[in-house]
């Protein structure tokens, strides 16, 4: 959690990249705008890791997350926060991939489109 320095990928074990919404907030703009989530991206995808796009706030971000390589993405897009109930009855709804019930192949409709 927190702010970390990229070098600590080599030598923690480390499974999940977060890119902050700061990154994520320039993704539909320019190419230098979007440098820095385009490039997160694809060290997430050389070091076998799973990057965790924060603070989508727009279809049109979400689309470019998508197209970049991001299958996971978090924020007011998908949902305003909610109280733990209403997460349970919504992940209870949740379907299935037909592939099997491993979550990492599960791609909300709202990004895989």
């Amino acid at each position: 959690t927190g702010h970390s320095s990229l070098g600590l990928l080599r030598t923690c074990p480390v499974d999940v990249l977060k890119v902050d919404k700061l990154f994520i907030d320039g993704v539909t703009g320019t190419a230098e705008q979007a440098a820095i989530a385009t490039s997160l991206a694809q060290i997430a995808r050389v070091m076998r890791l799973r990057a965790v796009a924060e603070g989508v706030e727009t279809a049109d971000q979400a689309e470019r997350l998508y197209q970049l390589g991001y299958r996971l993405a978090q924020g007011f897009h998908f949902a305003r926060p909610l109280p733990p109930a209403e997460i349970e009855r919504r992940l209870a709804g949740r379907s299935v991939p037909a592939g099997g019930d491993d979550p990492g192949r599960w791609e909300p409709s709202s990004l895989a489109s």
